[in-house]
């Protein structure tokens, strides 16, 4: 399994699309001021269990994810969610 890179969690916007990442840590969720999550065209990506609550911006288009995670569902600020090209997601 390839391994989330490590960033500085005092960041606003992260975009890793087109990456291998598999999953993204628990740690991720402490990450206070991220409003922008970019994990587009991730195929390897099959869940996603932890996305801060300030997330505002999330788009998980033409990855592998396979249903739409509860996280997901608890972001009361969410305004945009792109998942778009998702062929494997569950209806």
């Amino acid at each position: 399994m390839l391994k989330f890179p490590d960033f500085s969690t005092n960041i606003s916007s992260l975009k890793l699309s087109n990456t291998l990442v598999e999953q993204v840590p628990a740690s991720i969720q402490h990450w206070t001021r991220l409003r922008f999550l970019d994990l587009s065209y991730n195929g390897k990506l099959k869940t996603l269990k932890n996305v801060p609550e300030g997330v505002s911006h999330l788009n998980l288009s033409y990855s592998g994810i396979e249903n739409v995670p509860d996280c997901i569902k608890a972001l009361h600020g969410l305004q945009h969610l792109n998942l778009s090209g998702c062929r494997k997601l569950a209806t």
